[in-house]
């Protein structure tokens, strides 16, 4: 083989930047000035690396790519895609990378890899390992498949050398059949709650739940798709579910050990004090032994790491002497971190993470904003640094920042709420994730629910922005993602889509609260005048974090519903806008201009939603400051039921949309309506103003 045996071409600027949209996420580094086109039977692929899964599913999935496009077997010799993992002194098959050495100085660099030319007939995809192998391989076949027909394959000549962010990227609660695609955007990390069961003899059974609609996995059915996962360049980490569940969730656990119930009225926390369920009294030595027998089967069926979920609601604590001794919490992590030091002894390498979950959630009518203190501060000082923190909620930022400082790993959980209704929207992940990454969080992980007709369809452009920027945190803007987007689903207004999407983000992100309106009412009850709530959280304070809380708060409690005008300047301090609603009603008649332009409907059926909803709200405010100043409002009225028609009509339009299931959305839209036939029926109540 010659260099003369293939032709090179030159890439100008615009052709790179075309063929870099065509990579999701966006590698670090990256330069393409030459590539080669030839015929796809004339390239050949040959791998140097280990018997690894997940490198030999990706240059599998190569493999496949050459087949599909062409039907040829990547056996050609003109031109070689070379694959392994690099040597000591930065070789691979005796070639010498040149950007070997700067692998082993990268963040996560495990995850690493490089793209290089080594001639012009040959390419090399290398890496320090195979899971850095498994990410090259992945982007590699984005690239080539930009411009792949039958007769012949476009393969750029790039330069690249990439590593991600966060080690840890990933979902909590993602159906597993959903891992081909996912993990093609480099998600390494899937959690997977699990129940156990305790028979007539006592033995314990995990159950894994791996699917929204499938049960749960148990037996061999767990070892398989721990397989699965790891074949595709993830992993599954089973979560024993939050300790104040086991007595409603864990068939047979209160029968079999009574004594392990909580003790005393305390022990019913947040939720659990309406129905009742309590704690685990975390003193009883059988705490430990349960989590011994859990985490040894998981382990012995394949789980390489393992979460522990804590009490979920906050104030629950048994009334045992022993366990009044400590806190609740504190007495739980130490349980469980004695059970791992004991499953080490037969399972060495089986890691372990503690994980707080809501904190100040609780869904019920005491408010608890957080975990108590003290027994964090304990925890977090006993926590050994190959143990991992993954928090939802309910620890403040400082702390956890400051555990990080001194060595410790935290992966964020529930990083944003994934919009159902704002489904165009992906401002609010890159802000999030940017903080998480100025904070020097390792991992990002997203929770998901089920509430979705088509899940893929639903989210797809979500999860992607969650995949750009968990792995390149600053790499494109908005408006640059969403061009990338749009190309790779073959958009020929993808740069528009790109503009549009950046207005709407933008709109959503700074100015709108529809998707909380649309699931909860939020402030119709208070122009229905009959608002009478303990609004005990002031969210006007003088962090931006306090007011984020009150309008995340908001969205869960009945009891923390803002006033419309409250609202307004929660948002704009939390997210630094000073944008009015005049203008945010302008930018969504923008962004209809745009969303014209597109070839599928979804778009423009956002913004006009977007639109109505910002119409919506300028209306509530003219008809709340007619009620405040005591004028007449006939006139107001008559404009805000207008808005609302039209909004409530534009809702329905999302019927058959990939969002949320229609039931939902029947029932959101009802509740709605409702609320309005109750401001219209008494439009003289002067509400909460």
């Amino acid at each position: 083989m010659t260099a003369a045996s293939v032709q090179v071409e030159p890439v100008s600027v615009a052709e790179a930047d075309q063929i870099k949209r065509h990579l999701l996420p966006l590698p670090h580094e990256i330069s393409i000035e030459h590539k080669v086109v030839l015929p796809a039977a004339d390239v050949g692929i040959r791998s140097i690396t280990t018997d690894n899964s997940a490198a030999q599913d990706a240059i599998g999935q190569l493999r496949k790519l050459f087949k599909d496009k062409a039907d040829v077997d990547a056996t050609g010799g003109r031109f070689e895609i070379l694959i392994g993992v690099v040597d000591r002194d930065g070789t691979l098959d005796g070639i010498q990378i040149d950007n070997a050495h700067r692998l082993k100085a990268l963040p996560n660099h495990d995850q690493a890899y490089l793209i290089e030319p080594a001639a012009e007939n040959k390419l090399i995809v290398a890496a320090l390992g195979d899971r850095g192998v498994h990410y090259g391989v992945a982007t590699l076949c984005q690239l080539i498949e930009a411009d792949f027909s039958r007769e012949s394959v476009s393969i750029p000549l790039a330069s690249i050398l990439d590593w991600p962010d966060f080690d840890e990227r990933g979902f909590w609660h993602m159906p597993v059949e959903q891992f081909p695609w996912l993990t093609s955007l480099k998600f390494n990390q899937f959690h997977c709650v699990a129940n156990f069961s305790v028979d007539a003899e006592r033995r314990i059974e995990p159950e894994m739940r791996t699917s929204f609609d499938d049960p749960p996995a148990t037996g061999a059915q767990l070892s398989d798709a721990f397989a699965v996962a790891r074949a595709h360049g993830a992993e599954i980490i089973p979560g024993i579910i939050h300790m104040d569940f086991w007595e409603p969730c864990c068939k047979g656990f209160a029968d079999a050990w009574p004594d392990m119930v909580g003790k005393g009225e305390r022990a019913k926390g947040g939720y659990f004090e309406t129905k009742g369920y309590r704690v685990p009294c975390a003193s009883n030595p059988q705490l430990k032994q349960t989590l011994i027998d859990l985490m040894t089967t998981l382990a012995t069926r394949g789980a390489s790491d393992i979460y522990v979920w804590m009490s979920e609601y906050s104030g629950g604590q048994c009334e045992c002497e022993q366990c009044l001794a400590g806190n609740q919490y504190h007495t739980e992590a130490r349980a469980t971190l004695a059970a791992w030091q004991r499953v080490r002894q037969t399972h060495p390498d089986l890691k372990l993470r503690l994980f707080f979950g809501a904190g100040g959630f609780t869904p019920g009518k005491r408010w608890i904003p957080n975990y108590p203190p003290q027994a964090i501060d304990d925890i977090l000082d006993e926590v050994p640094q190959d143990v991992r923190m993954c928090v939802s909620l309910g620890i403040k930022e400082k702390v956890l920042e400051d555990f990080v400082a001194r060595g410790g790993r935290v992966t964020r959980c529930f990083i944003v709420t994934l919009r159902r209704w704002d489904r165009f929207c992906c401002q609010h992940i890159q802000n999030r994730i940017q903080n998480l990454h100025a904070q020097k969080m390792h991992g990002a992980s997203q929770f998901t629910y089920g509430y979705f007709n088509d899940f893929r369809a639903a989210l797809d452009l979500q999860v992607s922005a969650l995949a750009e920027y968990t792995w390149n945190t600053h790499g494109r803007s908005i408006a640059d993602f969403g061009a990338a987007w749009a190309t790779r689903r073959g958009d020929k207004h993808a740069h528009a889509f790109g503009e549009w999407l950046a207005l709407m983000s933008a709109l959503v992100a700074l100015t709108s609260s529809m998707e909380q309106f649309i699931w909860t009412g939020s402030w119709l009850d208070e122009l229905a005048g009959d608002v009478d709530r303990d609004l005990d959280l002031d969210p006007i304070g003088d962090t931006i974090e306090s007011c984020r809380t009150a309008l995340e708060y908001a969205q869960y409690f009945e009891a923390k519903r803002l006033p419309l005008q409250t609202e307004l300047t929660a948002r704009a301090i939390a997210y630094e806008s000073t944008i009015s609603t005049d203008d945010a009603i302008q930018t969504a008649r923008r962004a209809m201009d745009l969303a014209s332009q597109f070839d599928w409907p979804e778009p423009h059926a956002q913004t006009v939603l977007l639109l109505c909803y910002c119409e919506l709200e300028k209306a509530a405010l003219d008809l709340l400051a007619h009620r405040r100043e005591r004028k007449g409002q006939p006139a107001a009225l008559d404009i805000f039921s207008q808005a609302m028609q039209q909004f409530l009509a534009a809702l329905r339009t999302q019927t058959n949309a990939p969002g949320p299931d229609d039931a939902l959305l029947s029932d959101r839209t009802a509740h709605i309506e409702s609320r309005h036939q109750d401001i219209l029926a008494s439009p003289m109540k002067p509400g909460l103003l």
